[in-house]
């Protein structure tokens, strides 16, 4: 019996970040090995051979993105050192379409679908692979939790508050929803 846990990234930055919409007035950073522990109690697994954090750097470590690709950098290195598979996508920056603001914002690339072949990998490809944990929001992965479903293996499905109700209303599996306020109560996470 051998379970893998993949974590979108991004849903969980969503989760973390300060939100004024939200009565977020604060921005908080997760221990991801003690998510991964209250993920396990919630589900019942008793171990994960391999956990897998998918994410994406800044598209540039120059000029003013220096320091947050800096910060992103030294955050992957300790993901990694937490026993945490790592896989990076690209980032492309996102401008305000309107000349009187001055939001920035990144898109990922390759992420999702870099979660999504490992998962179908992991479906097709290992035998001894019995649960699939997978924590993201994003309706992108419907077809890959179908595919979970028709390969009878057991999915476990992790999300937040941004979570895509097609994601939800279409898996037949079982479902978990996390909340800031828990995330907060992790030892090890800290307020920024």
């Amino acid at each position: 019996m051998v379970a893998l846990m993949f974590i979108d990234g991004a849903h969980i930055e969503f989760m973390t970040k300060r939100n004024p919409h939200k009565n977020r007035d604060h921005a908080i950073t997760v221990n991801l090995a003690e998510f991964r522990e209250w993920c396990m109690q919630e589900t019942g697994l008793e171990s994960i051979e391999t956990s897998y954090y998918y994410n994406a750097l800044p598209f540039t470590n120059k000029g003013g993105y220096a320091k947050m690709y800096t910060k992103r950098l030294a955050f992957f290195q300790a993901v990694k050192s937490r026993g945490f598979k790592l896989r990076l996508g690209m980032a492309r920056h996102q401008k305000c379409p309107s000349p009187d603001c001055d939001y920035v914002d990144f898109q990922q690339k390759q992420v999702d679908m870099q979660m999504g072949l490992d998962i179908a990998r992991a479906l097709w490809m290992r035998d001894d692979v019995t649960d699939i944990l997978m924590v993201t929001g994003d309706a992108d992965f419907v077809p890959v939790v179908q595919a979970a479903v028709d390969s009878r293996k057991n999915l476990y499905l992790m999300y937040g508050d941004n979570t895509s109700a097609y994601l939800k209303d279409n898996t037949r599996i079982f479902r978990k929803r996390f909340t800031r306020e828990i995330l907060e109560q992790l030892p090890g996470t800290v307020t920024r």
